[in-house]
């Protein structure tokens, strides 16, 4: 007899429990279960793939999956978009096209309705569940403007060093292998720095417009001598060369003696003045079209200075030469250039241009470099591209990038580069114009491969 009774009792108690679990008119139908698991996520320059889970009743029923990413500039500012419409049976997504920001979240969105009778062509209030939120976090070294200048260091194979023109200019040191700026060092008002710095052994010269030299020590960043040089109308161009500072005020190729200094006027306007680089002691090239020797020799003072013209551009026998006075690279042993938009390669020992990047693919170049073997690395003005040439100037490849290149740093270790968020067009000295773009807000960013 108590058998019998604990029996019924217990079969009460399975039925009573058996209803309640089920779906009735007095349970809200959206109570039923429905849970989104992120079970995979892997993030890399190229991809970023998410994967999912779902754990629901038969009673819910996905309509779609949305995929929504999430990024945030250097400046805060937030931009969410839907970047996938997906099935319902699909449980993975593989985001090829990554925008290069430093922090980039991710989430799956299911739209689904709760209900034990679905038709297919009803119109539904649809429900969202969001999933957790995966980021991906990268350390990106940002510029709000493009940098004036970038200079690799001649002993310093991992080191470069650049000009930052936003607001009070700031010469910057990147070291590529912690991609990391780290050393920075105040200069003057952003608009007086348009003339081309020079690296030269543990110190790095800087010239602004108004005469105003700074001598920093390359290491520590610090000012190690400030001094003006004369100047009656404005700073173009200079050369170091010992204790000598041959500088163009305007056309008129001055000196200033480090030693002693004194400012010389040489009384010479016939070398071209946007650009000048010391190649070897005493010779000093004058844009792309002459290379003159000018010493203590045959120029002591500015009573009797005479530079040897060693070789000039031969205009009328050679091809157009282009040539842009601030963008400017040369290869390891310095026995060749090239310069900007053209993409002109041109030969030291004789002044003879060897090629024309722009002849052999049309597209225009903001700047080109040298490797170790000879190759040139070219950055595409316009488009997100890097060409890459051999020795003897054939396209050899393309390499894609994220932004718009403008800089490479090309290093024994591998290819950054320095490229802006929006397309940044140069060819301002074509028309006399100083060193600029048609964007010269265009916030920028060291993009790594």
């Amino acid at each position: 007899m108590k058998l019998y009774k604990k029996a019924t009792l217990l079969a009460s108690m399975l039925a009573l429990f058996l209803f309640v679990s089920c779906n009735s008119e007095d349970e809200p139908i959206q109570d039923s279960e429905f849970t989104i698991e992120i079970t995979n996520f892997e993030a890399s320059y190229d991809k970023v793939q998410i994967d999912w889970s779902f754990e629901k009743g038969d009673d819910v029923h996905i309509q779609k999956i949305y995929v929504i990413r999430t990024t945030t500039d250097q400046n805060g500012f937030v931009d969410t978009k839907i970047i996938a419409t997906l099935p319902a049976t699909q449980f993975s997504y593989i985001d090829t096209d990554i925008p290069y920001f430093a922090e980039i979240s991710y989430k799956v969105t299911p739209l689904y309705v709760v209900t034990d009778a679905f038709i297919e062509s009803e119109f539904y209030d649809y429900i969202s569940l969001d999933s957790e939120i995966k980021t991906y976090d990268r350390n990106i070294v940002f510029f709000n403007e493009v940098p004036f200048q970038v200079k690799k260091d001649p002993l310093d194979d991992h080191i470069f060093h650049l000009i930052d023109r936003l607001d009070i200019a700031a010469l910057k040191k990147y070291d590529f292998n912690d991609n990391t700026v780290i050393k920075n060092a105040d200069l003057s008002e952003n608009y007086t720095h348009n003339v081309v710095f020079k690296v030269i052994d543990n110190l790095i010269y800087i010239g602004d417009d108004t005469g105003k030299f700074r001598l920093i020590n390359k290491s520590t960043y610090e000012i190690e001598k400030e001094f003006m040089v004369a100047i009656d109308g404005k700073l173009k161009s200079f050369a170091v060369d010992g204790d000598r500072i041959y500088y163009h005020d305007n056309d008129v190729l001055k000196l200033y003696n480090l030693s002693t200094e004194v400012s010389l006027n040489l009384n010479l306007a016939y070398l071209p003045s946007k650009f000048m680089e010391t190649i070897t002691g005493n010779q000093i090239l004058f844009e792309s079209t002459k290379v003159a020797e000018i010493s203590s020799t045959n120029c002591p003072d500015n009573t009797n200075c005479n530079p040897n013209i060693l070789y000039s551009y031969d205009a009328v026998a050679g091809e157009e030469l282009h040539h842009d006075p601030y963008i400017f690279s040369f290869n390891k042993d310095k026995t060749k250039f090239i310069t900007s938009y053209f993409g002109d390669v041109v030969n030291l020992s004789n002044l003879t241009k060897e090629a024309s990047l722009k002849e052999i693919t049309g597209e225009n170049y903001f700047q080109a470099v040298f490797d170790n073997e000879g190759k040139i690395y070219a950055t595409v003005q316009g488009k997100k591209m890097i060409h890459v040439f051999n020795a003897d100037y054939e396209l050899i490849d393309t390499i894609e990038t994220k932004l718009y290149p403008l800089f490479p740093l090309l290093t024994s270790e591998g290819l950054k580069v320095i490229g802006s968020y929006t397309s940044v067009q140069y060819s301002g000295y074509l028309y006399g114009l100083e060193f600029n773009f048609n964007d010269s807000n265009g916030k920028c960013a060291i993009e790594v491969f």
